[in-house]
C-alpha cells in the first residue's frame, strides 16, 4: 500500500516512439499520493500519449513507468487488470455508452470487476449520481438526452465508481462553456479534497491548471520533454486573473515561446530556453 506523500506514479527517462517520429524524450516526472499535477503544454507536445503511457495503453520504447510502485510491464495480465481498478479515468468527451443509462454507465466498473446484486449497485450508482450534483431522476437518461455538462458529470461520476486512488484527466472540461466549466472545476476540486485523490490533469489550459493542480509541468515538443515545473502553494479557491497567478500565467507562457523558439527549423544554433527551477513559486 502506498502511504500519504510517497510516490504513486513514477514515470523514469521514457522516450516514446511512433515509427520514425519521437514524442517524448528522456522524460520523467513524479505524482505523490494525494498530488494533482497538472500537465501542460501545447498541441502536438504528447500530454495525452504520456497519459496513455501511464495508463499502460501505449508501451515506452525506453524507461519505465511504475504506478502504486508496480512496473506493470512486467505483470500478468490478470494481475494488471486486478491493479487498474485502483484508477479512474475521464475524457474529454466523456465516453459514456450511448446505449445505457447514466446509472447503468455508473455500474460498468462494478459489473466488470464485482459480483453485486443489481439492488446494491442502484444504490452505489445513485450515491455517485447525487456526489457528482446530478438530480436523481438522471440516472434513467441516457447519454443523448445529456448537457454537455450532465454528460461530464455523469463521466465523472463513473470514474469515481470505484473509489480510486488516482484519477487520470485527459482534457476534461475543455469542450464545455466556461460557467458550467467553472462549476466543474469546483467540483472536481471538492471530491478530490474529501477524498485524498492523487490527479493527473492533461490540459492546454494554463488557467485551468493554475485552479486545479498543486504542481504544473511544462511539457516542450520537439520532441517531448519537461522544460518547466512550478509548485503553487496558495490556498484555494484560487483566482487566475489575481496578481500571483496573472504573473505565473506570464512567466509559462514565457517559457513555451523561448522553448519553440529555440525549437523552430534553423534556430539548432540558438541557445536552449531557460530552464525554471522546480521550486518556482506561484
Amino acid at each position: 500500500m502506498v502511504k500519504k506523500g510517497e510516490p504513486i506514479i513514477e514515470v523514469e527517462g521514457i522516450d516514446t516512439r511512433f515509427g520514425d517520429h519521437v514524442i517524448h524524450e528522456n522524460l520523467s516526472l513524479t505524482v505523490k499520493r494525494g498530488e494533482v499535477i497538472g500537465i501542460v503544454g501545447g498541441s502536438g507536445t504528447g500530454k495525452s500519449v504520456l497519459l496513455r503511457t501511464i495508463l499502460g495503453l501505449k508501451k515506452p520504447d525506453a524507461g519505465r513507468v511504475r504506478v502504486f510502485g508496480i512496473d506493470f510491464s512486467t505483470l500478468p495480465e490478470e494481475e494488471r487488470r486486478l491493479h487498474e481498478q485502483r484508477w479512474g479515468v475521464l475524457f474529454q468527451d466523456g465516453a459514456l455508452f450511448s446505449a445505457l443509462t447514466v446509472a447503468e454507465n455508473i455500474q460498468v466498473p462494478y459489473r466488470e470487476h464485482l459480483n453485486l446484486s443489481q439492488e446494491l449497485m442502484d444504490e452505489l450508482a445513485a450515491m455517485k449520481i447525487a456526489m457528482v450534483g446530478l438530480r436523481d431522476t438522471a440516472g434513467d437518461l441516457y447519454p443523448s438526452e445529456l448537457s454537455g455538462g450532465m454528460a461530464q458529470r455523469a463521466a465523472l461520476a463513473r470514474s469515481l465508481a470505484r473509489q480510486p486512488e488516482i484519477l487520470l484527466l485527459d482534457e476534461p472540461f475543455s469542450a464545455l462553456d466556461e460557467i458550467t466549466r467553472g462549476d466543474m472545476q469546483a467540483l472536481l476540486q471538492t471530491i478530490i479534497a474529501r477524498h485524498g485523490t492523487a490527479a493527473v490533469l492533461v490540459t492546454h489550459d494554463i488557467d485551468e491548471a493554475m485552479i486545479l493542480a498543486d504542481r504544473i509541468v511544462l511539457i516542450g515538443d520537439s520532441p517531448g520533454r519537461q522544460i518547466g515545473e512550478w509548485t503553487l502553494e496558495s490556498l484555494r479557491p484560487r483566482d487566475p486573473l489575481g496578481p500571483e497567478l496573472s504573473a505565473l500565467r506570464i512567466e509559462i507562457m514565457k517559457l513555451l515561446r523561448a522553448h519553440r523558439r529555440a525549437s523552430a527549423p534553423g534556430a539548432s544554433d540558438a541557445a536552449p530556453a531557460e530552464r525554471l527551477p522546480a521550486d518556482a513559486a506561484a
